[in-house]
């Protein structure tokens, strides 16, 4: 790997997808199925300045995946970060940022396939 980038990867993803399905009855629905497992990471967290609505401060986070850049995260995956054992739940936020070496994904906290 290019300079050594996947030495730092030292967390692992799941991701899944939304994906429709026939029912035995013939009828359509969806259900989650993944597509990728035990796939080499990095989670890097940026905290943004606080603002304050009036009454409290509000912090914000931003959240960031990288991977190698011939993995495959469709829009609107569901992509579960293991880091020392601790699973978190995400959603991709924004296009993937694919360079050379690697690609890099916004992150934000999932909350369903709403």
């Amino acid at each position: 790997m290019v300079g050594g980038l996947c030495t730092l990867w030292t967390d692992s993803c799941e991701i899944a997808e939304f994906r429709s399905f026939k029912k035995p009855n013939g009828a359509s629905s969806h259900r989650e199925e993944v597509v990728l497992t035990n796939v080499p990471c990095r989670v890097s967290y940026k905290r943004s300045p606080a603002l304050s609505d009036g009454i409290q401060p509000i912090l914000s986070q931003n959240v960031k995946l990288f991977l190698n850049k011939n993995v495959v995260v469709k829009p609107g995956s569901k992509i579960t970060v293991n880091r020392d054992g601790v699973l978190t739940e995400y959603r991709q936020s924004g296009k993937a940022m694919v360079y050379s070496s690697h690609q890099e994904i916004e992150l934000c906290l999932f909350d369903g396939w709403g």
